[in-house]
C-alpha cells in the first residue's frame, strides 16, 4: 500500500468529489450537492474491473431496510458522479423495489400483493388495491408508479372527472357553438341529472339524422352522426354491407411506445403482418408486440363497441396522443380500464 497523502478536487454536473487520502490508490470524499456525503471505507482487495470500493453514505448508509447490504461501486463509477445509493441513479434490485412499493402504497393508502408477473426490472408489472375504491388491478408498472404518479385508474377516473366537470350551461354553449359550425343544431338533454362528460344530448347533422352523443364522446373523442359514417364505405373502419359479418375486437400491447392499441379487424392476425399493416405502420418487429385479448362478435357491434371504448378512454385521459401512426392507442395504465369497459359489452371472448 502507498504511504502517502493528496489532496485535489474533481467536480461535475451536480456533484463535487475531493480526493483527501489513500486507501490502495485513492481515498474519496464524494459530496454529492444538496443531498450527502459519500466516503470511501476501503475496498475488496480484487484488481481491475473486479475492485470494488466500499462506501458510507451519511444519509442512505442509515437506511438499513433499502441498503443493509451495504454500499460499493467502482472507481470509474465514482469518477463520473454515478453514485449506487439514493443520492445517484441507483440499479434497484428486485428486494429493493419491492420496499421502494410498500413505502409509496403507505403515503397513498393502496396494499401490495407483490409482483403481477415475473420480475423484469421497473417495467414489472405490480398487484394493487385501493381500499378507499375497493379496486383491484395489475396494469400499473414499477416505473409508472414510482416515477410517474401512476395509480389507482377507478380513482383517477373520478378526480379526472371532478377536474374536468364543467357546468351543463357552459358545456351546451360550447355544443352549439360547433354545431352550429357544423351546419347542425342541438335539441336537447337526454336527461336533467348532468353527470359531465357521460351526460347525453339529442342533436340533428346538418344531413337531418337525429342523434344521441354524450359530451365527452362528442367533444373530447371527436364521435358525430352513426347514420352519415354508415353511409360511407369504411369510414372509421365501418362496412355498412358488412354489418352482419364475424368481426374481431382486438387489445395489443406495443411494448417499445409502452402503449396499448384497441382496435377491430375481420382478420386480427392479417392487420397485424400484412403489407399495409400494424408491424409496417408502427415500424415494430412481430416479437415487440403482445395480443392482450380478442373477442368477436358481428361487425356493426364489434364497430360499436370500439367506438364507445375509445371514447370513454379518451375521455378518462388515457388517450396517447404522442403516437403519430395511429389514433387508437392509450396509455399502458388504461389496461385495467379496458378489461372493466370489456366486461360490460356483449362480444364474446
Amino acid at each position: 500500500m502507498k504511504n502517502y497523502r493528496s489532496y485535489r478536487k474533481l467536480s461535475g454536473e451536480g456533484f463535487m468529489l475531493e480526493v483527501t487520502g489513500v486507501v490502495d490508490d485513492y481515498t474519496y470524499t464524494i459530496i454529492s450537492t444538496g443531498k450527502s456525503t459519500i466516503t470511501v471505507l476501503g475496498h475488496n482487495g480484487l484488481k481491475g474491473s473486479k475492485k470494488k470500493y466500499y462506501l458510507y453514505c451519511d444519509v442512505c448508509s442509515e437506511d438499513q431496510e433499502l441498503f443493509g447490504g451495504g454500499l460499493s461501486s467502482t472507481k470509474r463509477s465514482l469518477k463520473i458522479g454515478s453514485f449506487p445509493c439514493g443520492c445517484g441513479t441507483p440499479k434497484w434490485s428486485e428486494s429493493q423495489y419491492k420496499v421502494l412499493v410498500r413505502r409509496r402504497c403507505v403515503d397513498r393508502g393502496y396494499k401490495f400483493y407483490g409482483w403481477a408477473s415475473k420480475f423484469k426490472g421497473n417495467s414489472t408489472k405490480l398487484l394493487l388495491s385501493n381500499p378507499s375504491t375497493g379496486n383491484l388491478w395489475r396494469s400499473t408498472s414499477i416505473n409508472n408508479f414510482l416515477s410517474r404518479g401512476n395509480g389507482d385508474p377507478v380513482e383517477a377516473k373520478s378526480n379526472l372527472a371532478d377536474k374536468i366537470r364543467v357546468p351543463r350551461k357552459d358545456r351546451e354553449v360550447e355544443i352549439r357553438e360547433k354545431l352550429t359550425s357544423e351546419g347542425g343544431n342541438f335539441v336537447d338533454w337526454e336527461s336533467l341529472n348532468y353527470k359531465g362528460n357521460s351526460s347525453k344530448f339529442k342533436w340533428i347533422c346538418k344531413e337531418g339524422h337525429h342523434c344521441l352523443t354524450s359530451v365527452g364522446h362528442f367533444l373530447n373523442a371527436g364521435n358525430r352522426c352513426m347514420s352519415c359514417a354508415n353511409l360511407t364505405k369504411g369510414t372509421y373502419g365501418y362496412y355498412f354491407n358488412r354489418t352482419e359479418e364475424d368481426d374481431n375486437l382486438y387489445v395489443i400491447r406495443f411494448k417499445n411506445d409502452s402503449v396499448i392499441k384497441v382496435g377491430r379487424a375481420f382478420d386480427v392476425e392479417a392487420r397485424i403482418s400484412d403489407s399495409r399493416g400494424l408491424l409496417k405502420s408502427s415500424g415494430c418487429n412481430r416479437e415487440d408486440i403482445e395480443i392482450l385479448c380478442t373477442m368477436t362478435g358481428k361487425h356493426q357491434q364489434v364497430y360499436d363497441t370500439e367506438q364507445w371504448i375509445h371514447g370513454e378512454l379518451t375521455t378518462l385521459g388515457f388517450h396517447a396522443h404522442w403516437i403519430t401512426w395511429t389514433s387508437e392507442c392509450f396509455t399502458e395504465d388504461s389496461e385495467a380500464m379496458i378489461y372493466k369497459l370489456l366486461k360490460d359489452c356483449t362480444l364474446i371472448e
